[in-house]
């Protein structure tokens, strides 16, 4: 009878305990919950009202990084030593510069857990870029060939602003800019034993602006961009030695030239 008694009351402190880490359990599953709702109502408070709150007082609170006189410059080539010569017969040879200059610039960013945001100003800038390829071969044939490529974009002002905000299933991305006293062009000729071709552009506009945003759920992507120009004056040239054609061209939006386009990509 004793040990039935003892067995009994074994069993009763053993059902006491595992009530007792039940409640513990569930009370810091509860605790976990309430903390995840609160991260994701803060998120949300944040997608809705991008420009407030913590997110504005966090900006604000992030250091103005300055740069004055700022001159970049790349090289680039696809010389290696681990590449052989059947390599360099088939994919050719490549290089090329990149050149940058900013008078001045000043930049803002802030990063927090679901969002990176910034914007930029800059005064005076100017960039150019050039690239030159050599192919040997074309199509398993000895057919060489010579590809050369310049870019290069000035601009009186230019102001700049990026956001993204989510996680890695969700998340939506937007940028922007606007330039002053916008100046580009791009000019690309092809040299090969048929033909020569040429084909150059330019523009210049009084006030230019690209804005850029997608959205992202579920490795499904909706990208939107659009650009505008008031004061723009464009032309280019075209030429080809196999056609025997010269063409020249030129285009004028003295009040505002839009575009906009919408793509859809999918994993």
């Amino acid at each position: 009878m004793y040990s039935n008694f003892i067995q009994l009351q074994k069993a009763h402190q053993s059902l006491c305990a595992h009530l007792r880490r039940s409640i513990q359990d569930t009370e810091e599953l509860e605790t976990a919950l309430l903390k995840k709702t609160r991260e994701i109502n803060s998120l949300s408070s944040i997608a809705l009202f991008p420009l407030k709150g913590s997110a504005v007082k966090g900006i604000l609170k992030s250091p103005i990084k300055t740069e004055v006189m700022k001159t970049t410059h790349r090289f680039h080539h696809s010389l290696s030593p681990s590449k052989n010569l059947f390599s360099y017969l088939k994919n050719g040879v490549c290089a090329g510069i990149f050149a940058g200059f900013t008078a001045y610039k000043a930049s803002l960013t802030t990063s927090k857990k679901y969002l990176n945001a910034g914007t930029s100003l800059s005064l005076g800038s100017a960039d150019l870029s050039m690239d030159a390829k050599v192919v040997p071969m074309l199509n398993g044939k000895f057919d060489p060939h010579l590809e050369l490529r310049a870019e290069a974009q000035a601009a009186l002002a230019e102001v700049k602003a990026f956001g993204s905000i989510g996680n890695t299933f969700i998340h939506a991305d937007a940028e922007g800019k606007v330039g002053v006293g916008v100046a580009t062009g791009e000019a690309k000729a092809v040299i090969n034993k048929e033909e020569i071709s040429l084909k150059a552009e330019g523009s210049v506009a009084a006030l230019r602006g690209e804005v850029k945003g997608s959205f992202t759920i579920f490795g499904i992507t909706i990208e939107a961009t659009g650009s505008g120009e008031v004061g723009a004056l464009g032309g280019g040239v075209e030429f080809s030695s196999k056609s025997g054609e010269f063409t020249i061209g030129g285009k004028a939006s003295l009040v505002a030239g839009l575009g906009f386009k919408i793509k859809v990509k999918y994993n």
